[in-house]
């Protein structure tokens, strides 16, 4: 098989600097460099993945064209940036190694000049320590913010049916829901079942809008796994294993239940713990997506359906396998 000349555009959004352009804008720029000089890439050799680099082997893409290039197949690789290749010691270190082999023939940047000589190598390895010091250090950035966030009472965690945060960041009661929130405690209180509580939920029509203009409404996943377990309903903020007491942060905080009948509430029991009657095969990740990502099991009118876990995530698109089967 040919060597080939290919094209990795990666964005992450863990990212926080959001001047980083977006995969479309690094791929025209890639083809603007590749025709600069001569280079034919092929559509089918353009990779793009929305992954983190901050971690080795977490990107299935990127795994794929080094194996491509431990193969022979790959002679030269053309991106944005060298953070997009790598964030992190190990892979910036693999893809060195792979230059000294001479299995990696080429790398070309649009915004840093790179040359496969022992100056150009050097230089490029600079680049990486300091993408991943720019890594290492939002990060940091990060966690202090949050944790800094969390004495003051504030969270970037899930949204809180029920309540709002106001422009200080810190959470009130919404003017609208928190009086169904506050009712669907009293009523599981009083032994109503999840199934009951969300046919109340939709006859009284509770559901929020985002910015964006999406509407949400409550299911019962939601209600099981997060809702009537979650602490700040009786005033305890909690984020990554560490608690804040909001009434004494803000007085004003207003609870919807004690802290004894959110007590009561844990010990009512699951009685509609979601469960499938369908007696589906090839469950539990048995079956992975090229992409890495476990697949999930569907069943439609005439075929069984595999499809991606990461769903709209998935650098392959939307990928999913149905075969026609009789259940």
């Amino acid at each position: 098989m040919p060597e080939r000349d290919v094209i990795y555009a990666r964005k992450s959004s863990d990212e926080g600097d959001r001047q980083i352009k977006s995969i479309p804008d690094q791929l025209e720029h890639c083809r603007e460099l590749a025709q600069r000089h001569g280079i034919v890439v092929a559509p089918e050799d353009e990779f793009q993945e929305s992954k983190s680099a901050k971690s080795p082997g977490n990107r299935p893409v990127f795994d794929h064209i080094i194996d491509l290039v431990k193969k022979g197949q790959v002679r030269r690789i053309i991106c944005w940036h060298p953070d997009r290749l790598a964030r992190n010691g190990p892979e910036g270190g693999m893809i060195t190694g792979l230059l000294d082999l001479g299995l990696l023939k080429d790398l070309k940047f649009c915004t840093f000049g790179f040359e496969n000589n022992t100056a150009g190598k050097m230089m490029l390895g600079i680049m990486f320590v300091m993408s991943k010091e720019y890594s290492d250090r939002l990060s940091d950035n990060v966690r202090r913010g949050v944790a800094s966030n969390l004495k003051q009472g504030k969270s970037v965690g899930t949204y809180k049916w029920g309540y709002q945060r106001n422009e200080n960041g810190f959470y009130e009661p919404h003017p609208k829901l928190y009086g169904y929130i506050k009712k669907i405690w009293e009523m599981r209180l009083n032994g109503k079942t999840f199934d009951e509580i969300l046919k109340w939920l939709s006859l009284v029509g509770c559901e929020r809008i985002s910015k964006k203009g999406n509407v949400f409404k409550l299911n019962k996943m939601q209600i099981l796994t997060y809702l009537f377990e979650d602490p700040i309903y009786y005033g305890m903020l909690r984020q990554k294993g560490e608690y804040i007491n909001l009434k004494e942060v803000y007085g004003d905080f207003q609870p919807m239940v004690d802290y004894e009948d959110w007590k009561k509430v844990q010990s009512v029991g699951r009685s509609a713990v979601l469960y499938t009657k369908k007696l589906l095969p090839l469950r539990g990740g048995l079956v992975r997506c090229a992409c890495g990502s476990p697949c999930v099991t569907d069943i439609g009118k005439n075929y069984l359906y595999l499809i991606c876990q990461a769903r709209s995530k998935c650098p392959l698109g939307k990928p999913r396998i149905r075969s026609k089967h009789s259940i």
